[in-house]
C-alpha cells in the first residue's frame, strides 16, 4: 500500500489536477478568525478516547482532565 511500485501516475496526476489550489475569500476569512472556547471544547470532545492526538504521547483523557481542572 505504501510502496512506490504500482502507482498509476496518470490517475494520480488527474486527481491532483482537480484539487483547488487556493482558498475562497470566505474560507480564508474563516481561518483568520479567532478560535472561541466552544470550538475548542467541541474539538476536544470529538476525539476518540484512549488515543494520542499528537507527538507528545498524551492521551485525549489527559487533555480532557486538564480542560476540567482549568475551568474550575
Amino acid at each position: 500500500m505504501f510502496k512506490s511500485e504500482g502507482i498509476d501516475t496518470i490517475a494520480a496526476e488527474s486527481l491532483v489536477s482537480k484539487l483547488e489550489t487556493s482558498l475562497s475569500e470566505d474560507h480564508s476569512r474563516q481561518l483568520e478568525e479567532n478560535i472561541n472556547k466552544s470550538e475548542l471544547e467541541n474539538a476536544l470532545w470529538s476525539f476518540k478516547t484512549n488515543k494520542s492526538p499528537g507527538e507528545d504521547g498524551l492521551h485525549i483523557e489527559w487533555y480532557r482532565q486538564f480542560w476540567f481542572s482549568h475551568q474550575a
